[in-house]
């Protein structure tokens, strides 16, 4: 019985040692409005319906001025998108023309809460590290400190379309944090 434990003790500290390569394929946007109203292309409504997916809010204000919102959820798009609008002003006054991209989230392990809020903690954190170059208002930043010790060795983001290409890298290699070394 020791050694199973010693065995398990031993599993539990070396798989915790696996890094996540994460892939995420994204969707061309979609109008926020069409799909809370439900008027969506049925193609629109296959993306929407995805789960375990990060997503990427964009709108702009009455300047044209534009801000971006990153968020994931386990549960659909739609669903989330929905409870979003039911909370408010997501996007702190950027309300005009706003689109959502959808990411399918697939890794080398798990797909689970904690690896989504992982995964939107970096792509946050790209953002705030390259937000003055895009010209977008941040609505989350304040979700950056949330990644102590990341369970991700990079992001590969597939299929951007050009609004994405513009805010996004394609390739994110996560480095050690202090933690770490």
């Amino acid at each position: 019985m020791k050694s199973l434990i010693n065995y398990l003790d031993y599993f539990k500290k070396s798989s915790a040692a696996i890094k996540a390569r994460v892939s995420i394929s994204w969707s061309k946007a979609i109008s926020v409005d069409k799909l809370f109203n439900g008027t969506v292309s049925q193609i629109d409504q296959q993306i929407a319906d995805q789960k375990d997916v990060v997503y990427i809010f964009v709108g702009e204000n009455t300047q044209g001025e534009k801000a971006i919102d990153v968020g994931q959820t386990s549960n659909s798009l739609l669903e989330r998108t929905k409870q979003h609008l039911q909370n408010g002003d997501y996007l702190e006054g950027y309300s005009y023309n706003q689109m959502v991209y959808c990411g399918k989230v697939t890794a080398n392990i798990c797909v689970d809460r904690e690896l989504l809020e992982q995964i939107e903690g970096i792509i946050i954190q790209h953002f705030v590290a390259n937000v003055s170059k895009s010209g977008y208002y941040l609505c989350n930043d304040s979700k950056t400190n949330e990644c102590k010790k990341s369970l991700v060795r990079y992001i590969v983001n597939r299929n951007m379309p050009n609004g994405l290409k513009r805010l996004l890298s394609w390739f994110i290699i996560i480095r050690k944090t202090k933690d770490e070394l």
